[in-house]
């Protein structure tokens, strides 16, 4: 039980990138791995 406490914790900030993606995310019937690609090469850090 306590090793799934550990899930539990938030993810690093400091672990996540942020970028665009394509507007086809905002979409359930679009169900392909491509869109989530970024749409261009700008990271935006926090």
């Amino acid at each position: 039980m306590i090793a799934n406490l550990e899930l539990l914790s938030p993810f690093p900030e400091s672990e996540m990138m942020v970028y665009p993606v394509s507007e086809q995310v905002n979409s359930p019937a679009n169900d392909n791995p491509a869109i989530i690609r970024p749409v261009c090469n700008l990271n935006i850090n926090r």
